[in-house]
């Protein structure tokens, strides 16, 4: 695992959203449309997963500018933790709540070969 962010938990994520089966079950999640392929990137703020149709930026931390993102059409806003709706930073957003719970479940069923210890810190762990 590569250590790109300073807690553990966004490491975890980032390594999951590295796998193209993962990334693909959060995208049909956000956008309910099946994408084979995301370009994964970390930011010090989100991690974005994009791809020729559609952007998805995962929060991390508060910081995040927007602005960049205004013009763009197919925007998604996502976190993992559902405190973020009551953050005055993010009050104008409209962000996608993903429970890691749901995800975790989704993933277990629509990528049957999936080990749950690849999947099991989705369940452990506070974003």
């Amino acid at each position: 695992m590569q250590f790109y962010y300073e807690k553990l938990e966004p490491n975890f994520v980032l390594d999951f959203l590295k796998d193209k089966r993962f990334a693909s079950v959060l995208g049909y999640m956000t956008t309910f449309k099946f994408y084979d392929e995301f370009n994964v990137t970390p930011f010090p703020y989100h991690i974005e997963l994009k791809n020729d149709d559609t952007l998805i930026i995962i929060l991390l931390y508060v910081g995040f500018d927007f602005k960049q993102y205004m013009e763009l059409d197919s925007v998604h806003i996502v976190s993992l933790n559902p405190i973020v709706w009551e953050m005055v930073e993010f009050e104008n957003l409209n962000i996608k709540y993903v429970s890691p719970h749901a995800l975790f479940h989704m993933i277990t069923e629509l990528v049957p070969e999936t080990r749950a210890e690849e999947i099991r810190f989705l369940l452990t762990n506070n974003f």
